[in-house]
């Protein structure tokens, strides 16, 4: 789908070092993903910005869409995105000097 597509170009920027396109692509299919109303491509999205504002040193900003981007996982019955969530999410955790909840993280994604 193009959402996919958009966000495949968005992490092909992120290799490159360019944050700028990386983050317009992000943008794109964030809109395209709710326009759509595609609820796991939503999440992939906000999952893929919050690994780029995790990369941007902003981890309270890369937490919350990570916390969107599970919420959204967890209302739905296809959960297969669940783990690289939470493992995202550890990451930040861990990142920030929280490693207690970084662990609890790790083991609910296991």
């Amino acid at each position: 789908t193009v959402v996919k597509l958009l966000l495949n170009i968005a992490l092909a920027h992120r290799q490159l070092g360019n944050r700028a396109k990386a983050g317009e692509n992000v943008d794109l299919a964030l809109q395209q993903a709710r326009k759509r109303k595609l609820v796991i491509q939503e999440a992939e999205a906000l999952r893929v910005l919050g690994v780029l504002r995790k990369d941007e040193g902003k981890l309270a900003e890369a937490r919350t869409l990570f916390q969107q981007s599970l919420a959204l996982v967890r209302s739905t019955e296809i959960r297969g995105l669940e783990p690289e969530i939470l493992t995202n999410l550890a990451q930040t955790e861990a990142e920030g000097g929280d490693d207690e909840t970084a662990l609890k993280a790790i083991a609910e994604a296991i």
